[in-house]
């Protein structure tokens, strides 16, 4: 488990201003994140294209070498996309598990704004080059079933791998966003255990410091910090689960009120009737916004011949744009053929005519897809890059 420090805008900003009209890529982020009115509804364009960079980056090594090397050990890319896109001086906690022999690969970051009003939990997927993470997506079924109680029901039918390496790491994950809740910093261990949470914020908002200092504690009648779960692939599959126990468990009340929704992309199913029953009887449950590219074949996870499995939430499919199929939901591929195939697709997929002859392709399930079709025309999760141009050639009017 590691801290990383805080980046300011300047800090990734070598031969630019601080500022200007298209850096950060979102100027009121923190705002926008932390509304709380009834007409702010999930999923929205900015929060979809910033939980999305947010989950691609969570697959980054933890600290970057492409920094300065003057700054603290332990700032990682995760740090730097939320400040580029418009989440300056933001803190990140670090929360890694990893078992072998029991197919745990467990990484959670939890992201805080520097002012303690938005909280973001993203989860690392698969990665492609870790067997223990393919084994983790086979372990449907362990030898004694999963069994969990979400809405009163228990349910026997939740991913057991997906399952296990979120409860790996729940542990920390929710000491850090009790600390979160009672507007502290998620480095300041100072009074965990004592009952009581009252160790505050050290410095102001904007006097936030590389030592990850941030503002004053949030008051007993203030509003809670706004909370959003996110994932790609697997860790889109542990999103869901954190926030269905978050949902679904009296005690987690104060998580409860504080959850604005949970985005997924290219999730797997967590489930079967079982868990999608559970989830519909959980009352006032806070948005699933699922989000499928083109032929990703992972949201057809895990095939039909291991069992019946079905998605919870609702969904957004592209195909050149985004579309609403809540009511008509990816369902399962018949079986692990078809995973086969989509790892077949990749080469022949560079052939554009050769890809679109495969029912799934792998190549659409990488992140960086999801992140490119979920931003707004014109705007790139760098802000300063040359993408950052509409198709004009213009630059996209402040937002």
């Amino acid at each position: 488990m590691s801290n990383a420090q805080v980046l300011d805008l300047v800090d990734l900003r070598p031969y630019r201003p601080r500022l200007d009209e298209h850096f950060p890529v979102y100027r009121d982020l923190v705002d926008h994140l932390a509304a709380f009115d009834d007409t702010h509804l999930h999923p929205d364009d900015p929060t979809s294209h910033v939980l999305a960079a947010c989950a691609g980056y969570a697959y980054a090594e933890t600290a970057s070498t492409l920094l300065d090397p003057d700054l603290p050990r332990g700032i990682n890319a995760v740090s730097a996309a939320m400040t580029r896109l418009g989440l300056p001086g933001c803190r990140c906690r670090i929360i890694a598990e990893q078992v072998d022999a029991m197919l745990i690969r467990s990484t959670a970051f939890v992201v805080q704004s520097a002012d303690a009003r938005v909280v973001i939990v993203a989860y690392r997927g698969t990665e492609p080059s870790d067997l223990i993470n393919w084994g983790t997506d086979l372990d449907v079924h362990s030898r004694e079933r999963t069994r969990v109680r979400l809405a009163g029901t228990a349910v026997d039918d939740l991913h057991a791998g997906f399952h296990r390496n979120v409860r790996a790491t729940a542990f920390e994950v929710l000491r850090t966003l009790r600390r979160a809740m009672a507007g502290r910093s998620i480095y300041d261990t100072d009074g965990d255990g004592d009952g009581d949470g009252d160790a505050s914020l050290r410095a102001g908002a904007a006097g936030t410091t590389r030592a990850g200092g941030a503002g004053r504690r949030r008051g007993a009648s203030a509003r809670p910090p706004a909370l959003y779960l996110t994932g790609h692939s697997l860790g889109g599959a542990m999103a869901v689960i954190l926030g269905l126990r978050i949902m679904a468990d009296p005690v987690y009340a104060e998580l409860r009120r504080a959850l604005r929704a949970v985005y997924t992309f290219g999730q797997p199913m967590i489930g079967g009737d079982g868990t999608a029953a559970a989830y519909a009887a959980v009352v006032d449950p806070a948005p699933i916004a699922r989000f499928v590219y083109r032929q990703d074949p992972v949201p057809h996870l895990p095939p039909a011949t291991v069992g019946r499995y079905r998605h919870i939430g609702r969904e957004w499919r592209y195909g050149g744009g985004w579309t609403d199929t809540t009511g008509r939901p990816v369902g399962q591929m018949l079986s692990t053929l078809g995973f086969a195939g989509a790892l077949a697709a990749f080469p022949l997929g560079q052939v554009r005519p050769l890809g679109r002859l495969f029912p799934y392709t792998i190549s659409d399930h990488f992140p960086h897809y999801y992140i490119d079709a979920l931003a707004a025309a014109g705007v790139c999760e760098f802000g300063d890059d040359e993408l950052s141009a509409g198709p004009d050639g213009r630059r996209r009017p402040p937002r």
